[in-house]
């Protein structure tokens, strides 16, 4: 397989399935220990997975970005990198509202039997905004991320505010 055609390959299966397994540890971390020793476990993880990828973010970030682009450039490149389809639909000067199209996590989710609706949109609060979140707060502390919407269909799209 030459460069070209690796660059053209749609690796979001492996993605979720990937997820999927991520999900079931926790889903029996969680069972095994409790909700709260099991999410503490798991923020650790999302602190330390942060640390790792950071630079790996920040380097395929345009260089002279205004702080909210900064973070804007990296949600896309991290949520990017995850599989997922995401547009920016609104930005103001202090904000952007992302429309998350295609998402891995939701998929995963969907393969651990999770069904969509509160609970899913619960598990996504807890387990993938956390992870988009740290990296953000490695640019600069300031910024949060929180869901506006969850899908709660496949038809659905969820919608995510970044702000400082």
């Amino acid at each position: 397989m030459n460069l070209e055609s690796f660059e053209k390959v749609d690796y979001s299966s492996g993605v979720i399935r990937s997820y999927i397994l991520t999900f079931l540890l926790v889903m029996r971390i969680i069972e095994e220990l409790g909700s709260d020793k099991g999410l503490q476990i798991f923020q650790e993880a999302v602190e330390k997975q942060a640390e790792i990828i950071v630079e790996q973010v920040k380097k395929k970030m345009p260089k002279n970005l205004s702080l909210l682009d900064s973070g804007i450039e990296a949600y896309k490149i991290f949520m990017g990198d995850a599989g997922a389809k995401v547009q920016v639909v609104e930005k103001k000067e202090e904000y952007a509202v992302f429309a998350v199209r295609r998402c891995p996590f939701y998929e995963a989710l969907l393969g651990v039997n999770v069904d969509c609706g509160h609970l899913q949109g619960e598990i996504c609060s807890n387990l993938a905004i956390p992870s988009i979140e740290a990296i953000l707060k490695r640019i600069d502390p300031r910024f949060k991320i929180e869901p506006r919407s969850i899908r709660r269909s496949s038809e659905d799209i969820c919608l995510e505010k970044i702000y400082l």
